[in-house]
């Protein structure tokens, strides 16, 4: 909006000044934040979707700390989403809230808190069997020990379409305290192997062996 304000005083002189301004009735509309609650997050899954014409700046509040982004940084308009991506070394192994607070040039709107879980440390994968050798049959001993609950998968790397194999969900062993075996065909056998925990943090190793029967 613009207007022209006059002011005349008794001796007739006029004084005209020219005004400009905005009107925003419409309050920040979030309309999702990210990581869902009680999720194990790393630090770099912190976003939040919204619609917003006069966008001033979002702050990301996460434990004691905070972070705050300007309308530089992101993007004014309808359905637009910005991503906070944030080092929580010191939080790991701990559960944290966090939110957003919004801000256009007249109003301010607040997101729920939600609790996560914090691990930014990747898996140890302790690789027993099989090793690099040759074996003399096709059913090959898996011995596998990690140091966090995982998934644990293994792919064959020469495959013509290589998948990962699921081997176990949220184990910190395969084949360590119960015998666990796969079969493999006669010749020489690429695999890696990879464990990923719930935030997504992963280890993956190489083994070739050789089966001859």
């Amino acid at each position: 909006n613009r207007i022209s304000v006059r002011a005349t005083n008794y001796s007739g002189a006029v004084k005209v000044k020219d005004v400009k301004f905005n009107v925003d009735t419409q309050k920040p509309n979030i309309k999702k934040i990210e990581p869902a609650k009680n999720s194990f997050i790393t630090g770099d899954e912190f976003l939040i979707r919204y619609t917003e014409e006069n966008l001033k700046s979002i702050t990301l509040f996460y434990g004691s700390d905070k972070i705050t982004k300007t309308n530089k940084e992101c993007a004014t308009g309808k359905l637009k989403e910005c991503v906070f991506n944030v080092n929580l070394s010191k939080y790991n192994g701990q559960k944290i809230e966090y939110w957003f607070k919004f801000e256009d040039f007249v109003n301010t709107e607040t997101s729920q808190k939600q609790t996560v879980s914090v691990d930014t440390v990747n898996p140890v994968l302790n690789i027993y069997s099989p090793v690099n050798t040759e074996y003399n049959k096709g059913m090959v001993r898996f011995n596998i020990s990690v140091s966090e609950n995982v998934t644990l998968e293994y792919e064959r790397v020469d495959d013509r379409n290589p998948e990962w194999q699921k081997l176990c969900d949220n184990c910190k062993d395969y084949g360590y305290y119960k015998k666990k075996q796969k079969y493999f065909s006669d010749g020489k056998n690429d695999l890696l192997i990879r464990a990923v925990d719930l935030a997504g943090n992963s280890e993956t190793k190489s083994i070739s062996f050789t089966v001859k029967k």
